[in-house]
């Protein structure tokens, strides 16, 4: 299911018929901040309150501890209250593969107490046995990209969690304002929440006046932009930064990092050389005079995104 159905279905069920096993899949870099959002969702609907250290315990594939990981998953918690699990896999498939069996066991039994929450990037490659169970027993909910033509609806299932409502052109009008930063929109819809306490849904009107024009396209936006192989918006996100007096070589230094994070995240040696070289060749072109700085930088961006 996707985030929307994700939110619906939560809405939906009373508390003692929800699962005890969720899978959010996506890549890990490119979601893992939608997957952090949907789990505040799920501590909030499962607790009543946000997923704080006294409700959640996380494990990490790369530095997993068997013996803790299962204590915690199975203990009764202190005082009866509702813990959450989360297991990191990532990128690491065949880690499930290592703890199938005792997947299976967990999920043959309902636990009153514990939700085991798994970040994975893609869920595949398990046995047959494992995805039968997981299909009756668990949720799959997979995270895609937000591209900025979808994040009215996302903005809107985003509210429903609090049980308001807004309108297509309010949510499209509040994406407009506040940028595509999921951080800086989940700041804005908390405040909305507050200020809309005494009704249920949120008008153009409230949009218009509560909210400030904070368009602030940054550079992250820009890396991501180039990521997703939107050269449109990239471009727009660069035209931005140096309006706002952003200096190309600051935007080079940052692309650099942020693009070289990515190959290495991708364990691609061929992307992270091939993006260092358009960044040289973009760098030399204005240092020789052949290009100015602005058409340099539309170029470098045409070319990393295509």
């Amino acid at each position: 299911m996707l985030f929307s159905e994700f939110i619906k279905q939560l809405k939906s069920c009373s508390i003692q018929a929800l699962p005890s096993i969720y899978i959010f899949t996506g890549p890990a870099q490119q979601v893992l901040e939608l997957k952090e959002n949907g789990l505040q969702i799920l501590a909030g609907t499962l607790t009543g309150a946000a997923a704080g250290s006294d409700t959640i315990k996380r494990f990490d594939s790369h530095s997993f501890n068997e013996s803790e990981f299962w204590t915690e998953l199975y203990a009764v918690p202190f005082l009866n209250k509702t813990r959450l699990v989360v297991l990191n896999v990532a990128e690491r498939m065949d880690f499930i593969g290592k703890i199938d069996k005792q997947l299976m066991e967990y999920m043959t039994g309902k636990s009153l107490f514990t939700r085991l929450v798994i970040f994975i990037d893609t869920w595949s490659g398990v046995s047959a046995e494992l995805n039968m169970a997981v299909s009756k027993k668990s949720w799959i909910i997979e995270y895609r990209t937000i591209l900025d033509e979808d994040l009215p609806r996302w903005i809107g299932a985003r509210l429903s969690a609090f049980n308001k409502s807004i309108s297509l052109p309010a949510a499209r009008l509040l994406a407009e304002k506040t940028g595509s930063d999921l951080a800086r929109i989940d700041a804005v819809i908390d405040k909305l929440v507050l200020f809309h306490k005494g009704s249920q849904a949120i008008s153009d009107d409230s949009v218009s006046d509560f909210v400030d024009m904070d368009r602030d396209f940054d550079i992250k936006e820009l890396t991501d932009a180039i990521i997703r192989r939107q050269p449109g918006s990239a471009l727009k996100i660069a035209k931005q930064l140096l309006q706002k007096g952003e200096p190309v070589n600051k935007i080079f230094g940052f692309l650099r990092t942020g693009l070289a994070y990515d190959a290495k995240y991708q364990n691609n040696n061929a992307l992270l050389l091939s993006r260092y070289n358009k960044l040289l060749s973009a760098d030399l072109s204005i240092k020789t005079g052949k290009l100015t700085e602005e058409l340099a930088l539309q170029m470098l961006i045409v070319r990393l995104a295509r």
